[in-house]
């Protein structure tokens, strides 16, 4: 039976808690006590609750400077709730929220592709004659022209 629960790969991992890779794979043995394991594609599963169990926590983020302008109205929330699970589901939820930026902009690069196709496709098309009635028409005019003259 497969879980269905969320893990983070060691990139991940790194990522949501704003340290380097190598510093996850130093704590990889650490890890594996707390529930990670290596998957049959030699990748690791890292749950978060194994992240916070070794002292990382999940769920940071780099704000650029200019984000922490707090000149809005805004309580200020107290460490205490702050908790464990709270972190979790926001590395969880930021996770999950990088991954759909990637996936939106691989679709987005696809769909870019696929137009440029049709487009040169459309280009590469010979131009059309004009349909019989519209053609017959034109010779009917030039015709009438042609009667006026004479």
């Amino acid at each position: 039976m497969t879980s269905t629960r969320f893990t983070f790969s060691v990139k991940d991992a790194a990522e949501s808690c704003d340290v380097n890779p190598r510093t996850i794979t130093r704590k990889l043995p650490a890890l594996q006590e707390h529930g990670a394991v290596k998957g049959d594609d030699g990748s690791w599963q890292i749950p978060p609750e194994a992240l916070e169990a070794v002292g990382l926590k999940p769920g940071r983020s780099r704000v650029p400077a200019d984000v922490n302008d707090m000149s809005h109205d805004t309580e200020p929330v107290s460490q205490g709730a702050v908790t464990p699970d709270i972190r979790i589901e926001l590395a969880t939820v930021t996770t999950e929220r990088d991954m759909l930026r990637d996936l939106l902009a691989a679709e987005r690069g696809h769909r870019r592709a696929v137009e440029q196709t049709l487009a040169l496709a459309l280009r590469q098309l010979e131009p059309g004659k004009p349909a019989t009635a519209e053609l017959a028409k034109r010779r009917g005019l030039r015709a009438w022209f042609a009667g006026l003259g004479a």
